[in-house]
């Protein structure tokens, strides 16, 4: 929720790992949820959830960074609403777009999806990104690279069920029982 970007980074080798970066960039069109400026060697973008940034959820200059595992959803919401900008390829991830909003099978070269990616809470100002039980980024990730000792956003083991998960949360729900969950949806109502 920075007015101007959500991570910075100028000739370094940045590490970014399961982050939210959301509500950034709204000094203006330079700024983005994360930008990466002539790194120093291949940064690397996983399992992040970059969401509803004014502008590109990831802008990149120079050595292209690994983007893997991420979720890229609602930023630029104006124009071209394009999610990534200068060097990028993200893989395993999902990737908003306008023109296949609901591609829920993997594109065969990239592995990426652009369907909606159910957060829990729809209402954007509760700053809540955690997945829905039916959520399509549930065990769809790249488990490459990933330390055992890892963890998700919330401090809960980042591997669940084999496979991680796509974004910053790692879903675990064994039972999402409670009383007020009057709907049988997981989220008290």
């Amino acid at each position: 929720d920075n007015s101007q970007n959500g991570v910075s980074t100028v000739a370094s080798t940045p590490l970014i790992l399961n982050s939210a970066v959301f509500r950034n960039g709204i000094a203006g069109n330079s700024y983005y949820g994360i930008s990466v400026m002539q790194p120093a060697g291949t940064a690397l973008i996983r399992n992040n959830t970059i969401v509803y940034n004014a502008n590109e959820g990831i802008n990149a200059f120079g050595l292209a960074p690994t983007m893997r595992n991420c979720i890229l959803w609602g930023n630029k919401d104006y124009g071209d609403h394009k999610q990534l900008r200068g060097h990028r390829t993200a893989t395993y991830s999902l990737v908003s777009d306008p023109n296949n909003p609901s591609q829920t099978t993997p594109d065969p070269n990239s592995h990426n999806i652009s369907c909606d990616p159910q957060f829990a809470y729809a209402d954007i100002a509760l700053n809540n990104f955690h997945l829905l039980p039916t959520s399509p980024c549930i065990d769809r990730g790249n488990n490459t690279g990933i330390a055992a000792e890892e963890m998700d956003m919330d401090g809960a083991a980042r591997i669940d069920n084999a496979v991680v998960d796509i974004g910053a949360d790692e879903v675990d729900c064994t039972d999402v029982y409670h009383v007020k969950d009057l709907d049988g949806d997981g989220l008290v109502g």
